[in-house]
């Protein structure tokens, strides 16, 4: 598993089918080493993971009931602020009057963030535009205006352009 996302990194456990047993993680950073986790019970059979490294890393993430892994685990987590400039932007060369428009992005070196856009036509005013998650981190924008005009398409990745 290859997740992205931003400190501090908090989950919950279920272990309400597991039986009996004890429940607990570690965590080790590429550079920055061993970092401290917090293992709390919420409720009965229901348990808070939590921890914040020190810097952005990619992390290893172990969690353990009774001394055996848990499905998933160890868990892969690249903790990276957000990075508007590293979305990658891919797409045929489009020519006036040819729609519908169809654009490819790479968000994988980009760090957490959510992919949103946005389309305007100078005639038309405002145009749906569909994402659509092809694969993890790989996403397809799409849109087709009801006419020629020329459209201003605006990506952001969590709130910033691209």
């Amino acid at each position: 598993h290859y997740q992205v996302g931003q400190l501090p990194v908090s989950l919950v456990v279920d272990v309400g089918n597991a039986g009996a047993g004890e429940l607990t993680a570690s965590c080790h950073g590429k550079r920055v080493g061993n970092v401290p986790v917090s293992v709390k019970e919420k409720e009965p059979q229901r348990y808070s993971i939590n921890f914040e490294g020190p810097q952005p890393d990619i992390y290893t993430l172990s969690v353990l009931w009774s001394n055996e892994h848990i499905p998933g685990s160890p868990f892969k987590l690249n903790l990276v602020p957000p990075n508007a400039s590293k979305v990658k932007v891919d797409g045929p060369h489009y020519k006036v009057g040819q729609l519908p428009v169809n654009l490819s992005t790479d968000v994988s070196d980009a760090g957490a963030g959510d992919l949103t856009a946005s389309c305007n036509g100078k005639k038309v005013g405002n145009v749906p535009v569909s994402i659509e998650e092809k694969e993890p981190l790989l996403h397809s924008i799409n849109f087709e205006g009801p006419q020629t005009d020329i459209y201003t398409l605006s990506v952001l990745w969590s709130g910033e352009h691209i």
